[in-house]
């Protein structure tokens, strides 16, 4: 089986591929993820389409191919556009901007919807980036909306041209159905040695499931912008109620019927889900994922070696998923607790968002974190811009550069030539040669950030005159004119300043940014990542009052680089009297900033495959098992697993549902609800040791008065048996003595649920809550030392739980929930302990059997 990921961006795509087998050997020590080439021999694939003759249409490097001689038969940034399309078909409204009315004017009403404001601003970066592309529209006359493209050359010398248009529009979606049966042809089928796509569907789907089953786990990684909804939680949806007929089915309410955030989410994002569906990857895909562009780079971080300084209190710690897969190596400890940023600037802009993570546990707040800023987005003119979606400010991208060395080297073409051709400016130059100016800006811009200078020839640019440039691709001026002239990198101070002013940090410590992950494609060139390494090591370095939002042991981290602030001196992290020094350590692999999200969701596809293996593993072995039984007489008895597959099947159900959360699958193993709730543990619980006895009567001696509940205990006479941020239901397991006879008495606490700073606690005390009013009372062992006995705990929510609507995120005495949904209803625990007998020579019983239960008591927390 194959792990698979497609990042979908703006202008690009991305796939990355790993190898899942069975059983992992070896001594790897991070899953093997690599960035795949298609069939030209490019790791990127450009997100665009064409339209050819007789019908037939063309995509990626094909189509921009015809850019340069038909630019009205091409389709720039196709994704996006399908985007604008889907959320107009949601809305189920009639609201559409049509592009050929518009009168140019920036005045915007203020009660713009968010997908208009969306589609303006994809067509005004086609305009200026791609004049005279085929237009985006909507077909008129139909009960169904369509919104999509049709050839420019089809019925316009038709007398009847209106009923050949009527016929040729070609829908958005069905136009990505047919790009990513472009990328399985010539991209994944070569690296997951897959059977070439047939052409009719209907064939390779019964080919398909003849053949083999399915081999790929796949997960598309989209950028967050272009699903407003998902974007901007926090504001009124601009899709009326009742508005979409299959919101059940794809998840557009939670499983009481309430529109909610986790909803809309899922709601937003089926219909890629369901592109990919009808494409010839559907039929060889085991299971569908669809992530934002932010959550993947997180992933991808997981899965690279730069790490923050050995010094740092976070070194050796990932955010997300493990990067290791080797069962018998301990995986690095996910982040006890973090707020990182991601500033994703890729060719059309820069998104930047916060996200909060517990113990390797993605939280959603109930107040968006997102903001967004272009070149060319509408700005200063919407009440929904304030809410987190539409920055005030402009701040462009890739592409903004890109023509920006156009008129550069346009400029230096006319000075050089103007007695041969007397051009006084760019617009002089043939239509079609400010297309190649363009394109062959956009390929050598590539070689500009591995080279000093980069020389530009291109033939017969204009009236048959050559270019032959040697000074304008040069990495000193280009540099200059991203911090001066072109304004790239002050528009970008201006957009995060608007972001820190809009988000204002909480004096807690723990509401500080503590990592800074920057990636996309602008971030190629060393210049800009350089530019904003130093920024935000400088905003962490100032002191506290005017240091907004970061700690000061702030962590930036890139894709081939990890920027630490290590503190020094004796004081925490937010005092100001400690010096900070940068530690920049480079990495050395060849991962690229744009790649990074792709990878990360590589990353997620790879431990979902191995749960479809393990699954796959664990049923087949049930039925060797029964077959087995029934052979030796056991008529018609159930196939009984043995604890080990028991607890591999255990584990792969806990991973397949922990990321696959929301996600709508027809298979037998989808995941049945999708209500995107996930409980956590907010602080760990402790088991008091035998030999802490004499402390505990101590401890409760010295307690001031009977309401006082809390007393201090030596770490050393406590074991913890569930840490925190520990995902439930969870499982712990503690061997009893050896010749241990009689009833067993355990005592359970947690930590103290707030402790001031300044406190003051001996070393080595740590300050409990007890979990129960009297200790818990199991039947032990009553024979000798014939069998070996554990204490299994096992804790997991209460069916019985909903106690009211809590605002809070600690719940009780020590459970919290994750707002994955944004519900701010809470659910209690229940805690299962049991004794359970083993022969001498088995091992760890981490399946409790009815044969081998002992004696058992159930607690309420």
């Amino acid at each position: 089986m194959h792990a698979v990921s497609i990042s979908l961006g703006s202008t690009s795509t991305i796939v990355a591929v790993a190898t899942v087998s069975a059983t992992q050997t070896g001594i790897e020590s991070s899953v093997p993820v690599r960035v795949i080439a298609n069939s030209s021999g490019h790791r990127v694939t450009p997100t665009m389409a064409a339209f050819a003759e007789n019908n037939e249409v063309l995509f990626g490097e094909d189509a921009r191919a015809l850019y340069a001689r038909a630019p009205q038969v091409v389709v720039p940034y196709l994704f996006a556009f399908a985007a604008v399309a889907n959320e107009y078909q949601r809305r189920g409204s009639g609201v559409f901007r049509n592009d050929e009315n518009n009168d140019g004017s920036d005045d915007i009403p203020l009660d713009q919807p968010l997908t208009n404001l969306l589609q303006r601003d994809v067509e005004a970066a086609a305009k200026l980036h791609y004049k005279g592309h085929c237009p985006f529209q909507r077909e008129d006359g139909s009960d169904i909306l369509r919104f999509g493209f049709r050839p420019p050359h089809e019925g316009d010398d038709d007398d009847d041209g209106s009923a050949a248009k009527e016929q040729t529009l070609l829908p958005a979606d069905e136009m990505m159905v047919m790009f990513f049966d472009h990328i399985k042809r010539h991209t994944i089928d070569g690296a997951c040695g897959l059977v070439a796509t047939a052409a009719d569907s209907d064939q390779e789907k019964s080919t398909q499931s003849d053949d083999q089953e399915a081999r790929v786990v796949l997960t598309v990684v989209v950028p967050r912008h272009l699903f407003p909804e998902a974007a901007a939680p926090d504001v009124e949806t601009d899709s009326p109620k009742g508005a979409n007929s299959d919101s059940a089915e794809e998840g557009g309410t939670d499983s009481d019927g309430k529109d909610t955030p986790f909803s809309r989410r899922c709601s937003s994002l089926q219909w890629v889900r369901n592109a990919v569906g009808r494409s010839h990857l559907g039929s060889v895909a085991a299971h569908i994922s669809v992530i934002f562009a932010d959550e993947a780079v997180l992933l991808g971080m997981d899965t690279l070696p730069c790490r923050p300084h050995q010094s740092h209190r976070m070194a050796g710690h990932h955010f997300l998923l493990p990067p290791t897969v080797v069962e018998s190596t301990k995986p690095a400890p996910a982040w006890p607790s973090a707020r990182v940023l991601v500033v994703d600037w890729g060719a059309l802009g820069v998104s930047l968002t916060a996200h909060r993570l517990e113990g390797g546990c993605l939280l959603s707040e109930m107040r968006s974190r997102f903001l967004r800023a272009s070149q060319t987005a509408p700005t200063g003119h919407n009440t929904r811009g304030k809410t987190y979606y539409l920055a005030s400010n402009i701040c462009g991208g890739g592409v903004a550069v890109d023509l920006a060395l156009r008129d550069c080297l346009a400029k230096n073409f006319i000075q050089t030539q103007r007695r041969v051709l007397g051009y006084q400016s760019f617009a002089d130059f043939p239509a079609r040669a400010q297309r190649r100016l363009l394109m062959a800006v956009e390929e050598k811009k590539l070689a500009l950030s591995k080279a000093a200078q980069v020389p530009v020839e291109i033939e017969a640019l204009a009236e048959g005159v050559d270019l032959r440039d040697n000074v304008t691709f040069s990495r000193t001026r280009v540099n200059a004119s991203l911090r001066g002239e072109w304004g790239v990198l002050d528009g970008f101070e201006k957009v995060l300043r608007e972001y820190l002013q809009e988000t204002p940090g909480d004096k807690d410590k723990e509401e500080l940014i503590n990592v800074v992950v920057l990636c996309g494609g602008m971030l190629q060139i060393p210049f800009v990542a350089q530019s904003l390494r130093q920024l935000f090591v400088q905003y962490a370095s100032v002191t506290s009052s005017n240091r907004l939002q970061f700690s000061r042991d702030l962590v930036v981290m890139e894709a081939g680089a990890c920027t630490t602030m290590c503190v020094e001196g004796n004081g925490d992290s937010a005092g100001s009297g400690s010096a900070r020094v940068p530690h920049t350590v480079e990495g050395t692999g060849s991962i690229g900033a744009e790649e990074l999200a792709c990878v990360g969701g590589c990353l997620h596809s790879y431990h979902i495959a191995l749960a479809v293996i393990k699954k796959r593993e664990v049923r087949l072995g049930g039925q060797k098992e029964g077959s087995k039984n029934v052979r030796v007489g056991h008529k018609g008895a159930a196939p009984a697993l043995s604890w080990r597959k028991q607890r591999r099947a255990e584990e792969a159900n806990r991973v397949w549902h922990a990321l696959t959360r929301g996600a709508v699958d027809s298979s037998e193993e989808a995941v049945e609800s999708t209500s995107g709730e996930l409980l956590i543990l907010q602080r760990p619980v402790f088991l008091l040791l035998h030999s802490g006895v004499e402390e505990l009567r101590l401890a409760l001696s010295q307690q001031q008065g009977p309401n006082d509940s809390c007393f201090h205990l030596p770490s050393s006479v406590l074991t913890v048996l569930f840490a925190a941020h520990t995902a439930l239901p969870a499982r712990a397991l503690v061997p009893l003595q050896e010749g241990k006879r009689g009833p067993i008495v355990l005592y359970l606490f947690t930590e103290e649920e707030k402790q001031k700073n300044g406190d003051a606690i001996a070393d080595g005390l740590v300050s409990l809550s007890p979990l129960t009013d009297k200790g818990l009372v199991l039947g032990g062992p009553t024979d000798g030392g014939e069998h070996k006995y554990y204490v299994v705990f096992t804790l997991r929510p209460s069916n019985a739980g909903n106690r009211g609507d809590l605002d809070g995120e600690e719940v009780g005495s020590v459970n919290g929930r994750v707002r994955i949904s944004g519900v701010s209803t809470a659910k209690f625990m229940n805690l299962a302990v049991q004794l359970v007998r083993t022969t001498s020579e088995a091992a760890e019983p981490q399946v409790v059997m009815s044969s081998n239960l002992q004696a058992s008591v159930m607690v309420d927390l």
